[in-house]
């Protein structure tokens, strides 16, 4: 079939849906199947203007429905329409609340009608079904085909005996694998519940089409009968007395569990639903390495007769090994960090369990975590370690010196991490790389995803660096104490050369050639006596000459008293000076409070801001309900502007409308 032929009726590339909430333009056909059409698309809710991936399911029956050469608009059957639209609305919108109370189960934020027909918006998962991943590896090992099928039984036994719900479409194609914000495989996501059927508690169909899809190798062989024969048949198996049988056919979803991990186990489709199939599963399953509780599930799971086949998707997962290993979502605290599991089992050997985890942030209903990736190590031996109801682990024999599957645990641990001590930890930038601790009753090692330890010759010489860097610094500290000698006497001599300098330049009189105190006027006036007597007429020169030079005390100028006014005025131009620097003073002081006033409220706005985001964030990422998005919009308006915009443009996308 050519793929023009195989998507006739498709909308094309570029066509716009606009919607109540959004608006939203085609890129692709992912896939059409008996019931309708899936498309990728780009879209923006209502409120926001970044564009985002989806995936929309468009209400087209294959056989029944056409569009018009030029028209997006579907047509119907005219006695089909209504009822078929009816339907598919409200699987839609019950698809839509199945969703926030299990993470296996594809996420669908919109429903609403548009081109004579119904459409819904999922999220876009952009990793691989669980068909290209068996394409791409091949046949499985038992434990990562165990970590993918447990999940999804888990949510098909939710919409069972929580909904009434039937999927009747399990099949490796409708499995898809989450992946995280680092593009790392996260979970299994069941998808397409296009064709499921719902009952009331009474086990009465409320459903009105009938239509059930038939996949090859992944249906019961009474699914092809059709639903009605199904149900008629399970009535009338009542009506005589059979009421040991549910009136709910369920054991349909488990045989597609069961052909799907067979698939996953050995890469091949399952056998066609057939006489016969029962020693052909029985045949092929034995020829699997895997547990015998392994093959037992399988062969349960899909036997032809379907009053001998396992019954409940709730049976289904208890025919497996009983779990010894931690499970999702467990809580694990180190002396650094508290950690989160966030897989099942993805390897093991003699002695270690090995998981996937984050640093975690939140609380364990609501599986707040952060995206830095992480492995964990567990210590735990098959037949000797127990595990407990609460998680920990506990010895079968606490006496057995099993001293060599723990010796090469920590060989191991220490060769991933590079660390010598249990209790060491390499950070960062506050983000730890890997560390070795006890907890849980037993030892843990955490190794960062994508951090290796070094190589040991850069080890190595990152240390002779380290040594050489530590001889310079000691060098470098003797050599800084000579300096600082040396300062301290150039100091001193500087010093001692200045007293010297200033010492010599004084010039005092030296009447005799000696070194004296300046001479009194008295010793001036006898002196000159002395040479008046000697000298003669020479002498009264002189002595004029004195005369002129000595100035009667009665002569010289007095300077008045200051008037009381002038000291008033003096004491009052001090005061004003006073005044106005106490002035200066105070206003300085208020304006420093005012600074650090400003500063404190501006400090409480911005931790009030912080804790609302914090608050906001929280109830962001809690469980979908009503109440979790008016908390996360009210805590949004009292954070910072970036937190709150990022917060309803998130809240835009989600099931309630915004307060």
């Amino acid at each position: 079939m050519t793929e023009a032929k195989k998507y006739e009726y498709v909308l094309k590339a570029g066509t716009k849906l606009v919607s109540p909430e959004g608006e939203y333009t085609i890129k692709r056909v992912l896939g059409q199947g008996g019931y309708g059409i899936t498309y990728q698309a780009k879209g923006y809710r209502k409120g926001d203007n970044i564009p985002h991936k989806y995936a929309i399911k468009e209400l087209f029956f294959k056989e029944q429905c056409w569009r018009n050469p030029g028209s997006d608009t579907v047509c119907f059957p005219p006695s089909s329409k209504q009822e078929t639209l009816k339907d598919f609305l409200k699987e839609a919108r019950r698809l839509n609340k199945l969703c926030r109370s299990n993470r296996n189960i594809v996420n669908v934020n919109e429903v609403f009608e548009a081109n004579g027909t119904a459409y819904y918006v999922m999220e876009f998962l952009e990793g691989k079904s669980l068909r290209d991943l068996v394409l791409e590896q091949g046949p499985l090992p038992e434990r990562v085909a165990l970590s993918y099928i447990r999940p999804i039984a888990e949510a098909v036994e939710f919409i069972h005996s929580s909904h009434q719900l039937l999927h009747c479409d399990i099949k490796p194609d409708n499995i898809m694998i989450r992946l995280d914000e680092e593009g790392q495989p996260m979970e299994p996501v069941l998808i397409d519940f296009g064709i499921s059927i719902h009952f009331n508690k009474n086990g009465e169909l409320t459903t009105t089409h009938n239509f059930v899809a038939w996949s090859k190798g992944y249906s019961p062989q009474e699914q092809s009968l059709g639903l009605q024969a199904i149900l008629d048949s399970r009535k009338k198996m009542h009506e005589e007395g059979h009421t040991h049988i549910p009136l709910i056919p369920f054991e349909m979803d488990v045989y597609a569990l069961g052909a799907t991990l067979f698939y996953l186990l050995t890469a091949t489709t399952p056998p066609l639903a057939s006489y016969g199939l029962d020693k052909i599963i029985q045949q092929k399953v034995a020829t699997l390495n895997v547990s015998d509780k392994t093959k037992a599930v399988i062969i349960n799971a899909m036997k032809q007769d379907y009053m001998e086949r396992t019954a409940t998707a709730k049976a289904f997962l208890k025919g497996f090994e009983e779990r010894y290993y931690l499970q999702r979502w467990f809580v694990l605290k180190s002396p650094n960090t508290t950690y989160q599991i966030v897989s099942d089992l993805m390897d093991e050997n003699e002695c270690w369990l090995k998981y996937d985890a984050t640093i975690y942030t939140g609380d364990t209903d609501n599986h707040n975590t952060r995206t830095t990736g992480y492995i964990v190590y567990e210590y735990f031996e098959k037949g000797f370690s127990n595990r407990n109801a609460d998680e920990s682990v506990t010895d079968v024999e606490p006496a057995s010196p099993r001293l060599s599957p723990f010796g090469l645990y920590i060989k191991h641990c220490k060769k991933l991490t590079g660390l010598d001590e249990v209790g060491e930890c390499k950070k960062k930038t506050n983000i730890i790389l890997s560390e070795l601790f006890h907890a849980n009753g037993t030892t843990y090692a955490v190794v960062r995803k994508g951090w290796k330890p070094e190589p040991a010759i850069i080890t190595t010489l990152r240390q002779q660096f380290k040594q050489l860097g530590q001889s310079f610094k000691a060098l470098g500290k003797h050599l800084k104490s000579i300096v600082k000698g040396i300062g301290f006497v150039a100091i001193i001599t500087l010093f001692l050369y200045g007293i010297y300098v200033v010492w010599n330049s004084i010039d005092p009189i030296k009447p005799w050639g000696k070194s004296g105190p300046a001479p009194s006027p008295a010793d001036t006036v006898n002196a000159v006596s002395v040479d008046t007597i000697q000298d003669g007429d020479q002498s009264r020169d002189t002595q004029a000459d004195v005369s002129k030079e000595v100035t009667p005390e009665s002569t010289l100028p007095k300077t008045p008293l200051p008037s009381a006014n002038d000291i008033a005025a003096q004491q009052a131009a001090k005061k004003k000076e006073a005044e106005i620097e106490e002035r200066k003073k105070r206003e300085e002081v208020a304006k420093r409070k005012a600074e650090e006033d400003k500063k404190k409220a501006e400090e409480a706005k911005k931790k009030a801001e912080e804790e609302a985001a914090q608050k906001a964030m929280q109830y962001l990422n809690g469980a979908r309900t009503g109440e979790n998005h008016r908390q996360a919009y009210q805590w949004a308006l009292k954070a910072d502007p970036k937190t709150k915009a990022e917060v309803i443009q998130k809240l835009k996308y989600m099931d309630y409308p915004i307060p």
